[in-house]
């Protein structure tokens, strides 16, 4: 069981500062995002998460994020760089 004190730790809002630069140049779409976003693995205990399009068709959120939100621990999901995030 993870602490609950650990998650409110202020070096856990930095940890996305850890990621590799961002270079903004004219890249090509479909990249993957840069870290802390990871390619959800293929294991049972990583849920998958969905989104709807504005036709109300779902579709997988292949890269995913750890963050916090109002100091609660979420999960983001997104298709790739630049992609809205949900």
């Amino acid at each position: 069981m993870v602490s609950k004190y650990l998650l409110k730790k202020p070096i856990l809002n930095e940890i996305e500062d850890f990621g590799y630069p961002e270079f903004h140049m004219d890249l090509p779409t479909g990249l993957p995002p840069n870290p802390p976003w990871f390619k959800r693995p293929e294991v049972p205990f990583i849920p998958k998460l969905e989104a709807e399009d504005e036709n109300g068709r779902t579709f997988e959120l292949p890269y995913l994020r750890f963050a916090l939100s109002d100091d609660e621990p979420v999960m983001l999901g997104t298709t790739e760089r630049d992609a809205p995030i949900y």
